[in-house]
């Protein structure tokens, strides 16, 4: 799966004999060979759901996933047991890289912001009032160019949508002309490295005169 993705499974315990049983499943995850964390509990006799927040989230990596059965102490015939390993292998996201500007064209020595726009495909689950999932946008740092030229180097910050993330730059540098500004995002343990298309900004030669001439 995707980072951003969903996953779901059903733990389910069997009795080797007729009675019911009466203890809890554990869930549990181990995450790139570190010791199981758990997910959650629930009640084997009911049964029900983990949180919604179990299933989602999952870092890029190999997750190991164990359900154990843990009889209560009412249960004096069950013995514990876990289930077979099951793994979950969750690959980096490639997000994609769009930029804007302020102020396109811009008469020359005029600032200029530059926003870089970052998000996931499997990202945007649902919306920010009625999520699916997780909503994941990408973190790091945006390296703003002007061909081979560094403008800035911005860290991310999560967007107003919730589902992607903003980087800016402003530069008032720019030479006259239609300059070629690219955006590059250096990958991350989620998301893969990803940079944007040229985006042409226009800067204009200023047209009040640059000295004046006084006669007497």
């Amino acid at each position: 799966m995707i980072y951003g993705q969903i996953y779901n499974g059903t733990a389910t315990v069997t009795p080797s004999d007729s009675n019911p049983v009466n203890g809890n499943i554990n869930i549990y995850d181990a995450y790139n060979g570190a010791a199981p964390a758990l997910l959650c509990t629930l009640v084997a006799s009911s049964g029900g759901a983990c949180p919604a927040t179990v299933g989602t989230g999952a870092h890029a990596g190999a997750h190991v996933i164990t359900a154990t059965y843990v009889p209560l102490p009412a249960d004096t015939i069950h013995s514990g047991s876990s289930s077979t390993p099951v793994t979950i292998t969750v690959a980096p996201d490639t997000p994609t890289v769009t930029i804007t500007s302020s102020l396109n064209p811009a008469p020359l020595g005029q600032a200029v912001t530059l926003t870089a726009t970052l998000a996931g495909p499997y990202a945007p689950l649902g919306t920010a009032a009625s999520p699916v999932g997780l909503y994941a946008p990408p973190t790091g740092t945006v390296v703003f160019l002007y061909g081979s030229t560094q403008l800035c180097s911005s860290p991310l910050s999560v967007g107003s949508t919730g589902v992607n993330s903003i980087a800016t730059c402003t530069t008032s540098t720019l030479p006259v002309g239609t300059d070629s500004i690219t955006a590059s995002y250096a990958a991350t343990t989620d998301f893969l490295a990803a940079t944007s298309a040229a985006f042409p900004e226009t800067i204009t030669p200023l047209l009040a005169p640059s000295f004046t001439i006084t006669v007497t």
